[in-house]
C-alpha cells in the first residue's frame, strides 16, 4: 500500500501477511512462504530518474539494490533524503517461481492527509493540513449519508505530486488503474509504449526505458498479481479479469476475504491504510454549471481539467480534477469509484470540455486515476 507523507524513515514490511493471505485462498495455488523459503524484494519500477529508496537493515544501515530474506522476515527500506515519487516493490521467490508473489506501491510524498481534522465544519469544504495541501469535504450524494460523516477526500489523485493546476498534468494526474487491480501504471499521455521507467528489476539499479506490456488476453487474479506491470486489454470484452465471479463486489472484493458492503474495503483497494476508494455518488454535486471559471478547461493543454465547486450554493472552495486517463489524457478526465454496475462496466466520474457525468460508466479494463476517501 502507499505510504503517504513520510520521508527518511525506515519501514519494515511483513511479507507473509500479504503473500500467504492471497496464495492460500481458493483463488491462489497454495504457494506459501514458510520458515525456510528464500525470497527477494526488489524495485520493479519507479517514476523518477534519480533513486528514490534504498533497501537496508532494520536499523537503517546499508544502501542496497534489493533485500534477500527468508520465511517470515520483513524487508526494510528507507526513502532517500528529499526524494519523492512512486515506487513499485515486488517480492519473488529466490529460486524458481514464475512471477511476483505480491507487490507494494510506495507513494513517497510530503503530502500527509492523515493529518486531517477529526471532524468537518458546516459550510467549510477545504481544510489545509500541516506540511502542505488540503483535504476536502464535499456536499450532496454520498456526503449526506452516515458512510461519509466527518470524512474527507484527498485533494489530489493517488500518486500525484501536486493538487495545483498550475503544476501541469505531469504532476497532477497521478497513476492509472484498471478496475479491481491493486497495482498502478505510470501515467502517460497516450500510450505505455513510450513511458519511461527507472530502476527496472534486473538492471542492477541502472536507469532505463521500458514499454509497459499490453496484452489482448484476459488474466486471472493470480496472473495479475504475478505480472503487476502487464496491462490486460482483451478486444471485445469489458473485463480484464477472466471468469470474474466477483463482478458485483466493490473493486473486485472477493467474499472470502472481506465483507461485501457499501462500507467495505477490498483486499485489492490501492488506497493507503485508513483510506479507500470512493463509492458511487461521491461527485453528485459536480456539474458543468458548478465549476470555477468554466471557460478555462484548456482542452489539449498541460493544465486541462475542471475546478469543481464542492458545494453548489456558497461556491467558495473547489477541487481540481485533471483531464487524465489512459488514451484521453488532456482531453477528457476520469476517476474510478469502487462501485460496479454489471459484468463489464463500473461507475466513475467523467468529464469533458463541454459535458460531464457524475455517475458515468466504463469497462473494467480502462486505465483511470483514483482519489481516496477516509474509511469509516
Amino acid at each position: 500500500n502507499p505510504l503517504p507523507g513520510t520521508r527518511q524513515s525506515v519501514y519494515g514490511v511483513p511479507v507473509v501477511n500479504r503473500v500467504n493471505d492471497f496464495w492460500n485462498t481458493t483463488l491462489g495455488s497454495g504457494i506459501k512462504i514458510a520458515g525456510t523459503t528464500g525470497w527477494v524484494a526488489e524495485v520493479i519500477w519507479q517514476d523518477r530518474d534519480s533513486r528514490v529508496i534504498d533497501f537496508c537493515s532494520s536499523t537503517g544501515t546499508g544502501t542496497e539494490d534489493n533485500f534477500a530474506g527468508t520465511g517470515s522476515e520483513r524487508f526494510y527500506f528507507k526513502p532517500r533524503p528529499g526524494a519523492w515519487g512512486n515506487v513499485l516493490i515486488g517480492v519473488r521467490l529466490k529460486t524458481g517461481g514464475d512471477g511476483y508473489l505480491w507487490s507494494w506501491h510506495l507513494w513517497i510524498t510530503g503530502y500527509n492527509p492523515d493529518e486531517a481534522p477529526s471532524s468537518w465544519q458546516e459550510n467549510v469544504f477545504a481544510y489545509t493540513i500541516p506540511g502542505g495541501g488540503q483535504v476536502h469535504h464535499y456536499t450532496g450524494g454520498s456526503w449526506n449519508t452516515t458512510a461519509y460523516t466527518n470524512k474527507f477526500i484527498m485533494d489530489r489523485n493517488l500518486g500525484a505530486a501536486s493538487a495545483d493546476r498550475s503544476a501541469t498534468l505531469a504532476a497532477t494526474r497521478g497513476l492509472y488503474y484498471q478496475f479491481g487491480r491493486k497495482d498502478p501504471f505510470p501515467a502517460t499521455h497516450n500510450s505505455f509504449s513510450t513511458v519511461t521507467l527507472y530502476n527496472i528489476a534486473g538492471q542492477n539499479g541502472k536507469t532505463g526505458n521500458v514499454a509497459i506490456p499490453i496484452t489482448e488476453n484476459q488474466s486471472s487474479f493470480e496472473g495479475a498479481v504475478k505480472n503487476p506491470t502487464t496491462f490486460y486489454a482483451p478486444p471485445g470484452s469489458g473485463d480484464w479479469l477472466l471468469n470474474n465471479d466477483y463482478y458485483t463486489a466493490l473493486w473486485n472484493n472477493p467474499s472470502t476475504w472481506n465483507t461485501i458492503s457499501a462500507a467495505g474495503k477490498s483486499f485489492f483497494d490501492p488506497c493507503p491504510p485508513g483510506w479507500k476508494l470512493p463509492i458511487n455518488g461521491t461527485w453528485n454535486m459536480f456539474a458543468i454549471g458548478n465549476v470555477n471559471n468554466p471557460s478555462n478547461y484548456n482542452s489539449g493543454g498541460n493544465d486541462a481539467g475542471w475546478e469543481f465547486y464542492m458545494d453548489n450554493v456558497l461556491k467558495n472552495a473547489w477541487a481540481y480534477y485533471p483531464a487524465s486517463a489512459m488514451g484521453t489524457d488532456r482531453v477528457a478526465g476520469y476517476c474510478w469509484s469502487s462501485t460496479p454496475i454489471n459484468t463489464t462496466h463500473c461507475h466513475h466520474l467523467s468529464f469533458f470540455a463541454a459535458t460531464m457525468f457524475t455517475q458515468g460508466m466504463s469497462v473494467r479494463g480502462s486505465g483511470f486515476p483514483v482519489r481516496c476517501v477516509q474509511e469509516e
